[in-house]
């Protein structure tokens, strides 16, 4: 069935509906709970408030003269200014949702100040116990004002802290005095007197004016997010030089969705006018690709969710926090060194399983979105996607939850719309799809050929029963894309080279990053180690960079090597820590993905000799000096790079000036982090809120800059990289494309066409383009300064990649 621009522009509207109405859900589930203070209009307003009420604090507990020293006073300048205004505005956008009285708001208001004075007193003579008890309440995802008092106040008994109370006198003098400072400084509120059961009562209320506000702050907000899905004809095309000029139908739309997302109107001033032909180019390829929601793997999922099979989804149950191995009551000073190193580690297991439960509990929300929308898109014969560029030109479908660019069983629900005949060397290219979707990736292409050939019959039976089978497909790293391979082999199996085939086929970079930064410096170590070198085999860096740290450990006569080398180390403990180089990894974060790796380890096989977290601590701290230095070894001239990348950030940085670069595409980067000038208020018991100045700053931020700067530029260069192929893909007849920034795919059939435009695409742009000198002549005219020199390159030749089967596999 063909749909018309009116079909298309009636979906929008109901996008828009859609987005209007999940907003108006949370905001009265706020109004609801009397939690007035987490809607969007109080966040809204409260930084600007808050700034202007601490002012007139300020003002009030600083005033000389006779009578000034009022007993509110006194308690008020027990606390910063800035949280007493905090907590007052707090309670009154909550107090605004339930209709009360002002005696009951100021009540309210002195109530939370006090106990802010009063535990801070706890805090500060009980610092350990205090911060244990503050961690609990963070893994246990404690928000409840009341619950949290009531733990805070049996706590300091415990410790025997005695509390002079103040009194209900006091706390509504206080309370009332800000409510008037409110009253007079804010324009929120007023008061409304009224006659109630026989006795007067004062309410407060939102002023007119803050009504009006709040209305057109609403009206505006719900239209800033709308449901946005794939489109049932294809997208408007893009044009070189108009940001809007192209994507969706409607204008509300439009207005929220340009070419290129923007980071405020310094970064458009800068990118005003400039010709972006190339990409428009491509990304209006991406956009024409027809779509269709893939029955078979939505039926398997709904089945799978339905059963709570669990396979490659997240658990429906969440996970348990662990039991702490010592009394609640049982302060630090008074455990044991045995109790308190069980302590430690519980604390530490503690917040892994609570960072897991959250992440379960999004990807369950992600799940149902997905799986809700795969429903309500499986009735339109083609779909499309609306595609967009980051500020770095890294291409991205607008559609969020639903696009080819999803996880796992998200481009499992996607296929290309377009049957095509997988040809005489299609079936090749399939069953490497079967094997690296499965995990055999980093065996040769005969090898992997071979593993399928050798699980047919299984793979066949999954495909007949993929219930009744899943003990065999859901083994693989990425199962429902693995399970559709299965779908399409039987039929490859079934009719031959006359089978036709929609299956995206997909080939992926050896650790792209690194693959562009050796390329860009003519590195012949990092590029034979990230297969631009012709190989038999693919090399694996990440078994490199393990191989070495594995040297380094039988090398050392230290204890902490031994008991490394006992526990075991390989890949998948030094892919992530090589993998984001790149892209701005640094020694702490490779400390982080070493424990996770250790954590994720010990859940199968144990710790063995690490029982106490101060020796899992040091273990882990141990073993990422080695990788660190291992990866140092490996891949030498991308860390140079990246040194002269940042500092020459920092040239720019001291003259107040941004960084801007053109890509071999003539895309303009541009990167312009500015300082933020805000005060971060954390109240005890009310959470914490980052108050921004509203006079806006000018300063670069050069921190900010210089650690931006080097992922951005392989970002920008891997991009480019894409868009060149994809041109290149069109003019050789390919029209359907599933691009993922490094991941690049299209029909079975056209896949030999796809590997060499990807290999000739990158030999052009390096050897055409010397990119880091053109940054430097870019950023040294641009901004009137002198960069270092740069990085000596090597002796690589560029060539040999159109002969490197590996180069993407």
């Amino acid at each position: 069935m063909a749909y018309s621009l009116a079909d298309q522009l009636k979906l929008e509207h109901e996008q828009l509906r859609a987005g209007v109405e999940r907003y108006a859900r949370i905001q009265k589930t706020y109004a609801d709970r009397g939690n007035g203070s987490e809607t969007s209009y109080a966040k809204r307003l409260m930084p600007k408030l808050v700034d202007k009420l601490t002012k007139r604090i300020n003002i009030e507990v600083t005033a000389k003269g006779a009578g000034r020293r009022k007993k509110f006073l006194v308690h008020l300048g027990q606390v910063e200014a800035s949280t007493s205004a905090y907590l007052a505005l707090k309670t009154v956008f909550d107090a605004l949702t339930r209709h009360e009285t002002a005696r009951k708001v100021a009540l309210a208001i002195g109530r939370k100040i006090e106990d802010e004075v009063r535990f801070e007193q706890f805090r500060i003579e009980h610092r350990e116990y205090w911060d244990s008890i503050m961690a609990d309440f963070k893994h246990k995802n404690t928000t409840d004002y009341r619950h949290k008092h009531r733990v805070l106040v049996h706590s300091a008994q415990q410790k025997g802290l005695e509390w002079d109370d103040w009194g209900a006198e006091a706390r509504i003098a206080l309370g009332a005095s800000l409510l008037e400072f409110i009253r007079s400084e804010t324009n929120l509120i007023e008061l409304e007197r009224t006659k109630k059961n026989g006795k007067h009562q004062v309410y407060i209320i939102p002023t007119k004016e803050a009504l009006v506000w709040i209305k057109e702050h609403m009206e505006e907000a719900e239209m800033l997010d709308p449901e946005l899905g794939p489109t049932i004809i294809p997208p408007r095309d893009w044009n070189g030089t108009d940001l809007y000029s192209g994507g969706f139908y409607s204008p509300e739309i439009i207005s929220r969705t340009p070419r290129i997302k923007l980071h405020g109107k310094r970064h458009r001033k800068a990118i005003e006018g400039h010709d972006y032909s190339v990409s428009a180019t491509a990304l209006n390829l991406y956009q024409r690709t027809p779509w269709v929601i893939n029955q078979r793997i939505l039926g398997v999922l709904k089945d799978v969710y339905k059963r709570n099979l669990g396979i490659g989804l997240p658990a429906t149950e969440p996970y348990e926090l662990p039991v702490s191995p010592v009394p609640r009551e049982l302060s630090k000073e008074d455990m044991t060194d045995e109790q308190a190193a069980a302590f430690l580690l519980w604390k530490r297991e503690a917040a892994i399983v609570y960072t897991k439960e959250r992440e379960r509990a999004a990807k369950c929300m992600q799940l149902s979105r997905v799986l809700r929308m795969a429903e309500r898109y499986s009735k339109y014969d083609e779909l499309y996607f609306v595609w967009q560029q980051d500020s770095r030109g890294r291409a991205y479908a607008a559609s969020p939850g639903l696009n080819p660019q999803g996880c796992d069983y998200v481009k499992a629900l996607l296929r290309f719309k377009k049957l095509k005949p997988i040809g005489a060397n299609g079936g090749k290219w399939l069953a490497v799809q079967g094997a690296n979707s499965y995990g055999v990736d980093k065996a040769s292409f005969d090898e992997r050929l071979a593993w399928v050939n050798d699980n047919s019959d299984a793979i066949i039976r999954a495909a007949d029963d993929p219930i009744g089978e899943h003990a065999f497909w859901s083994q693989a790293d990425n199962p429902y894309m693995f399970l559709d391979f299965c779908f399409e082999w039987k039929g490859f199996k079934t009719f031959g080279k006359d089978f036709y085939t929609s299956l995206p086929i997909g080939m992926d970079g050896s650790c792209n990053g690194l693959q562009n930064l050796s390329a860009m410096l003519l590195d012949e170590v990092g590029g034979r180690a990230t297969n631009l070198l012709p190989t038999t085999q693919p090399n694996d860096i990440y078994q490199q960079v393990a191989d070495v740290a594995l040297g380094k450990l039988r090398d050392s006569s230290k204890l902490l090597a031994k008991q490394w080398l006992a526990f075991g180390i390989d890949r998948k403990c030094t892919k992530r820590p090589v993998m984001t180089l790149p892209y701005g990894a640094t020694r702490t974060s490779c400390q982080e993905y070493i424990y996770e790796y250790m954590y994720d380890k010990a859940e199968k096989q144990g710790w063995g000799q690490w029982t106490t977290s101060k020796e899992k601590f040091e273990a882990c701290r141990f073993m990422s000096d080695i990788v660190w230095a291992s990866i140092g070894e490996v891949v030498v001239a991308a860390r140079e790079a990246m040194d002269w990348l940042q500092n020459a950030s920092r040239v720019t940085s001291r003259k107040n000036l941004p960084v801007s670069w053109k890509t071999p595409t003539n895309f303009l980067v541009w990167q312009g982090t500015l300082k933020d000038e805000d005060n971060l208020v954390n109240t005890i018991l009310s959470g914490r809120m980052r108050l921004t100045v509203y006079s806006p700053t000018n300063q670069i931020d050069s921190r900010r800059q210089a650690s931006g700067v080097a992922p951005n530029f392989v970002h920008s260069m891997d991009s480019s990289h894409m868009m060149m192929t994809t041109i290149l893909m069109r003019r050789e007849g390919i029209t359907d494309f599933h691009m993922i920034h490094d991941d690049f795919g299209c029909h079975a059939g056209d896949v030999d066409v796809m590997n060499r435009c990807i290999r000739k695409a990158f030999v052009h742009m390096y050897s055409k383009h010397d990119v880091l000198t053109k940054f430097k002549e870019h950023v040294e005219t641009t901004y009137n300064c002198e960069l270092p020199d740069l990085p000596e390159k090597g002796t690589l030749e560029l060539d040999l990649v159109n002969q490197s089967e590996y180069f993407f596999c």
